[in-house]
């Protein structure tokens, strides 16, 4: 089954500007393992809007939710090997990553000026895509380029439950 979510994160933004520009209301309730539709927790720098709906993160949605500041919105539908992150500033994009796994296992497009961190990310995992025969593996590495690059701006992961920073604690949000 795997995961089929998306989140962005906000970087100079306040939690209730957030939930302000999302209409949305924080329950308080503890969402440990992100099952509400939506949830969100404070990291540093950074407020995470989670959401069990891939197809949550979009064009119109990150250019509206950036519109008072930078996003960096992933997605990942384990089911079908598509991921990828968004860059998005006062309302434009600024660089996407994308893998998708029906367009061959070494798929990855880009768009904009993705930022540096990419580089060493796509290195790492491209290599890794091999087996000690030198074959291509039966893992998809390279799903997780567009993952490991979102994580690295904002220092969040979906699949991990702590940082060197801490642990999210996130919290189920009723969205309008």
């Amino acid at each position: 089954m795997g995961w089929k979510i998306s989140w962005v994160g906000f970087s100079g933004l306040t939690k209730a500007e957030v939930l302000d520009l999302v209409g949305a209301t924080d329950t308080g309730e503890i969402d440990e393992a992100n099952e509400a539709d939506f949830s969100g927790a404070e990291i540093p720098d950074w407020y995470i809007l989670f959401s069990n709906d891939f197809d949550f993160v979009s064009e119109s949605t990150l250019s509206k939710l950036s519109s008072r500041g930078t996003v960096v919105g992933c997605q990942l539908h384990e089911g079908v090997m598509v991921s990828a992150a968004y860059g998005y500033d006062r309302g434009n994009a600024q660089w996407s990553v994308m893998h998708n796994a029906q367009d061959g296992i070494s798929d990855l497009s880009t768009s904009g000026a993705p930022p540096t961190e990419l580089e060493p990310i796509r290195e790492r995992l491209s290599q890794q895509k091999y087996d000690a025969g030198g074959e291509v593996a039966d893992v998809d590495y390279i799903f997780d380029i567009p993952v490991e690059l979102a994580a690295a701006i904002c220092g969040y992961r979906h699949d991990r439950l702590k940082f060197d920073w801490g642990e999210p604690k996130f919290t189920a949000l009723d969205v309008r």
